[in-house]
């Protein structure tokens, strides 16, 4: 930020002290393994947009003020639910990836390993004994990594520092010094022309970010609930946004979840624990600024090099073969890194995926889905528009004693009310992934999800004969293949033979369809205690 006028020291310590009580507050209250500190794309942003539009640090604290005050709305869960459903998965792994891969970028800058080229956008830079030393901190972290070694980035930053002390004769004088903050300053002569879209900007990207990157985390960690919902993450959203505005009242950048968290993550780190280990030794920092000066970027650039390697694990959340949730990912994880931009990159991914949703009629199915998501019982109402109907999701209510237990055959979620209303969503694409939100997994998913929902309508008698409480509700004209429209009826017959293979509705020797006798039917359909569908 020093390129946009903020003063070096004192960004330092306010960063040490924000990002201190900011990660022993989210140790504390959401018990998560996630360190709250300036990431590098947010920060990277930030200073980019000041210097580029000459605003200055005054402004700027403005911007983050505000911006953090609105982030702490999200942590309001009807706000926050919505928010989160309105990002597909594409965007989110596009994100993610995109952030780790914009902080390999930076590490690899820091020491001129990426340089630009005179004939070339970038080209790689002359070997330096600072590239030198970083490598070696890189291979120090893969092998530690390797053999399940704790604290692996740490020896690499350690090592790495030394070796460059050593070959550049900078040993720190001094370690300890007594740290001083100044508070922001703030009055009425302030250019207000660029506050509202610094605003929005800061918001729009904190949010994308936080929603992509606390769900990658929780999952890395193994973490995520069986709805796919990060256990306490509102109150993610909720400190962030407080430290930020607390960081902003002193020239700090914004406070959000570090991409950083996952080396902890990786380390093994589970609980609240490491983030308030990490927020004591960030306010202990702050008392050591003379040391934490003289670290090399040789000594960083390892770290956050390894951060884009263990981010970039994210992208088997895609099914890399559906074009339609592919090439939203990749338009946002490429872009983000050569556009250093997260903004840009998330709305070239959002223009592809709304173009090719719109192109092929899923858009209209996703929002049914979302719609009916909020407001169920206006299902029976839309199924009277002939137009409507064809985009309802298909599905059966299985009223058993424990509560309602839906199967939405046209997202590919498997979603339980309970007596308390609590409702689970879990992905049936295959994979066993989550999906966190109720938009489809892949078209294909939901085009054998449709098919299911017609060929077993046996199943369904037999399953209503044998427990005396199953009653099939289909969306629209949903009575059998003779009453689809040509269109749905092609993309039925297409989906059959993938999902039946998939599902093993067929017999995997002559791919002839197996014939069930009523009782062996019944087991295999509806064979586990929870009264889930044996799929």
């Amino acid at each position: 930020l020093s390129g946009a006028g903020y003063n070096n020291k004192n960004t330092a310590v306010a960063v040490a002290l924000s990002s201190g009580l900011g990660s022993i507050c989210c140790g504390l209250f959401a018990n998560l393994p996630f360190v709250l500190a300036p990431p590098t794309a947010v920060t990277i942003f930030q200073s980019v947009y000041l210097q580029q539009n000459n605003i200055g640090p005054r402004e700027g604290n403005y911007g983050v003020i505000i911006s953090g005050a609105l982030l702490m709305l999200v942590g309001w869960r009807p706000l926050g639910n919505l928010i989160k459903q309105l990002i597909p998965l594409p965007i989110q792994v596009g994100t993610v990836v995109g952030v780790g891969l914009l902080t390999t970028l930076a590490g690899s800058t820091e020491i001129n390993f990426v340089i630009g080229g005179t004939y070339k956008i970038l080209r790689m830079g002359h070997i330096s004994q600072e590239i030198v030393i970083a490598f070696f901190g890189v291979i120090i972290i893969c092998v530690a990594m390797r053999y399940h070694i704790k604290g692996s980035f740490c020896l690499a930053v350690i090592f790495c520092s030394i070796l460059w002390w050593l070959y550049d004769n900078s040993f720190p004088s001094d370690v300890f010094s007594v740290p001083t903050v100044t508070t922001a300053t703030f009055s009425d002569e302030v250019d207000n022309s660029h506050l509202p879209l610094l605003t929005v900007d800061l918001l729009f990207l904190y949010v994308l970010y936080l929603n992509g990157l606390v769900n990658s985390l929780s999952s890395l960690a193994v973490l995520t609930r069986e709805d796919g919902a990060t256990p306490r993450g509102r109150w993610v959203f909720i400190l962030s946004g407080f430290f930020t505005v607390c960081g902003g009242l002193i020239s700090s950048a914004p406070i959000l979840v570090s991409p950083e968290s996952s080396a902890a993550i990786k380390e093994g780190a589970k609980t609240g624990l490491s983030a308030l280990v990490a927020g004591v030794l960030f306010l202990f920092a702050a008392f050591l600024g003379p040391l934490f000066e003289r670290v090399p970027a040789a000594g960083t650039s390892p770290v956050l090099i390894m951060i884009g390697l263990i981010l970039f694990q994210n992208v088997n959340r895609i099914d890399w073969r559906n074009v339609a949730d592919a090439a939203p990912a990749f338009v946002v994880l490429f872009y983000i890194p050569f556009t250093y931009s997260i903004i840009q990159g998330v709305i070239l991914g959002y223009i592809m995926y709304l173009s090719i949703t719109i192109c092929t009629g899923e858009a209209l199915e996703n929002l049914l889905v979302l719609y009916l998501h909020y407001f169920p019982n206006m299902e029976e109402k839309l199924a009277r528009s002939p137009f409507l109907a064809r985009y309802l999701p298909p599905h059966v209510e299985l009223d058993v004693e424990s509560g309602v237990k839906m199967v939405n055959e046209t997202s590919g979620l498997i979603t339980e009310e309970s007596g308390s209303n609590r409702r689970q969503s879990v992905s049936r694409d295959g994979t066993g992934d989550i999906s966190p939100h109720p938009f489809p997994a892949s078209s294909a998913n939901r085009r054998a999800s449709r098919a299911y929902a017609i060929r077993t309508q046996s199943d369904i008698d037999v399953l209503a004969g044998a427990q005396g409480a199953v009653q099939p509700s289909f969306g629209g004209d949903m009575e059998g293949p003779s009453t689809l429209s040509g269109r749905r009826k092609s993309r039925l017959d297409s989906a059959a033979p993938e999902f039946s293979t998939h599902f093993n509705l067929f017999d995997e020797d002559t791919s002839a369809e197996t014939a069930v006798t009523p009782s062996k039917r019944n087991a295999s359909t509806n064979n586990n205690d929870d009264g889930y569908l044996g799929i």
